[in-house]
């Protein structure tokens, strides 16, 4: 092949190495970003073999659980960017979140996500949904949203991968998370 990516990851100086010696040109992507989550071992053992609904259910229970030891308070809103068809209604309801508000980019996927809500068959609990159609990255579009007041959690389940096109769109995703939290507010 005329060329080759090698994901090696961040201990892979042996390999550099190795190429180097075998004079093998190698060439550094323009920018690098990792995320890093870390849980008990016992909670991940336990969620192997789950379906993605418990999975996901038992990270955003653990988060919520954080949030109210940390801040001794109730999580009263969740900014859910990239919000999708919806999926996670019945996990924010199940978890008795009072306040959700999902901004999803793409008309089919938002109009779905409004059906799931007139459709949704657990009763709501006081759960407040509000779906937004238009561009996580709009920081006037997430602000008006959420009524210019901050997040205690902030969710992108699935979807960061939209928002790593480039330098520039990475740091304005960024931006609208951090601009959207407060002191003690998570991001997941």
């Amino acid at each position: 092949a005329d060329s080759v990516i090698l994901a090696t990851g961040h201990s892979a100086r042996d390999i550099y190495e190795l190429l180097h010696q075998k004079n093998i040109l190698i060439e550094a992507k323009p920018f690098a970003l990792g995320v890093r989550i870390e849980h008990p071992q016992n909670i991940i053992d336990n969620y192997i073999g789950y379906a993605s609904w418990h999975v996901k259910f038992g990270l955003l229970r653990s988060a919520k659980f954080v949030y109210e030891s940390k801040n001794k308070k109730k999580v009263n809103t969740i900014l859910e960017l990239a919000s999708g068809r919806g999926n996670d209604l019945n996990r924010w309801v199940t978890l008795r979140i009072p306040n959700v508000v999902g901004i999803e980019y793409d008309k089919e996927q938002y109009s779905e996500a409004i059906i799931r809500l007139k459709m949704n068959k657990k009763p709501v609990l006081g759960t407040k949904v509000k779906y937004v159609l238009g561009s996580a990255l709009d920081m006037d579009i997430v602000k008006k949203a959420m009524d210019n007041k901050p997040a205690d959690i902030v969710v992108c389940n699935f979807a960061m991968n939209y928002f790593f096109k480039d330098k520039e769109t990475v740091h304005q995703f960024f931006s609208v998370v951090s601009e959207n939290m407060t002191k003690g507010s998570l991001f997941i």
